[in-house]
């Protein structure tokens, strides 16, 4: 997630420069204050609902799948929080009492320069491209599986993830400084090249994790259309194609509405477009704009999640008979087709299957339905 320095709404009323004023400088705007706000409360409010029903089934924390989708929504959740206390995305900058000496540089360079801002959207992009990764294991390498996103292993990429994401933004921190006599966040010009950093920074955190996402995506794809075992079970078929299917929106929705902002900030690196135009304004919000999409796709895909909100958001909502008929019938069914030799597969954590096996009639064994700490559908 990138809106840059100067590609971020810096509506900017308390902030001058030493020279002449950065091209977002302009005066701070109401009616976006209002959109971010908006945006803001739906991120922290739909992304911690989420968050509840993960910790309330804590479970699901065991599959690597549930785990990625949480750490995601926890990062769209706070980035809702950082949107809303961001001098000039809600609150405007005159509103803030610019304290002295190392208190107010730490402010300008961390908080006014919204670095927070984009080091958590660009953690949101690497976490859809790690999720990608994550269901191309499952579908391809599904014995690798197991070794790769083991859940010490999955903690281990996010960490690095995060160190990544704040390592290639630490530029940031040299843009912006503090006035120690007026009491003002100050533009300053940075030593390193204007248009190379932009471009490297962008294509490294953006355009590549993008281009990979998608490309694994499309080799899922060919891989459930040619596989024996997912043509040979329709249930198995279904449960992946619908849980891939999720993912696949998630990603294009981030996709849809980081990638204006991105090429916008190239541009502008070059001279070649204008920023805080109308159109470079609506990048921002359609870039923000992702962080409180993703509960309502979780919603409107996904059975079970869209049934935990409903018992969260609606105490009343009595699902406990409907949901132990429908395992009865499951199991009831499963019972059947041990007996005519067909495809079983055990129970789902979260709308994740656990595990699935083949029965004697092709060649293995049977044995206990033991659940195993595996999303690998």
């Amino acid at each position: 997630m990138m809106l840059n320095n100067k590609s971020s709404p810096r509506y900017l009323t308390n902030i001058s420069t030493p020279t002449t004023p950065p091209a977002s400088a302009v005066a701070y705007s109401y009616p976006l204050s209002v959109a971010f706000g908006f945006i803001a409360a739906l991120a922290f409010i739909g992304n911690g609902l989420f968050c509840i029903l993960i910790l309330k089934n804590y479970r699901m924390l065991r599959s690597a799948y549930n785990l990625l989708i949480f750490t995601l929504a926890v990062t769209d959740m706070i980035t809702g929080v950082i949107i809303g206390v961001t001098p000039n995305y809600v609150v405007p900058l005159g509103s803030y009492q610019v304290p002295g000496g190392l208190p107010g540089v730490i402010f300008c360079k961390v908080i006014c320069s919204s670095y927070f801002v984009f080091v958590f959207g660009k953690v949101s992009c690497l976490t859809v491209t790690c999720l990608t990764l994550e269901r191309w294991y499952s579908v391809v390498k599904p014995v690798k599986y197991r070794l790769k996103f083991k859940r010490g292993r999955v903690c281990v990429y996010l960490v690095i993830i995060w160190i990544t994401c704040l390592l290639l933004h630490s530029l940031m921190l040299f843009e912006m400084t503090l006035d120690e006599k007026k009491l003002r966040c100050v533009w300053i010009t940075p030593d390193f090249p204007k248009q190379l950093t932009p471009m490297t920074i962008t294509i490294v955190t953006f355009f590549f994790p993008n281009v990979v996402t998608w490309v694994t995506y499309l080799h899922i794809s060919l891989a459930l259309k040619t596989s024996p075992a997912i043509k040979n079970n329709g249930r198995l078929a279904r449960a992946r194609l619908k849980l891939l299917r999720m993912c696949v929106i998630v990603a294009l929705l981030f996709t849809i509405c980081w990638f204006p902002n991105q090429l916008y900030y190239v541009l502008s690196s070059y001279g070649l477009v204008r920023l805080e135009s109308p159109s470079h304004r609506f990048t921002v919000v359609l870039a923000m704009f992702n962080s409180c999409i993703n509960p309502v796709i979780y919603c409107s895909t996904h059975q079970e999640y869209r049934k935990g909100f409903l018992r969260l958001l609606c105490p009343f909502f009595n699902s406990c008979r409907c949901k132990k008929r429908r395992e009865t019938s499951l199991a009831q069914e499963n019972r059947l087709k041990v007996a005519s030799g067909e495809f079983e597969m055990e129970t789902f954590d979260g709308g994740v299957m656990l595990t699935f096996r083949n029965l004697v009639n092709q060649g293995y064994e049977v044995g206990d339905c033991k659940q195993e700490d595996t999303s690998g559908v």
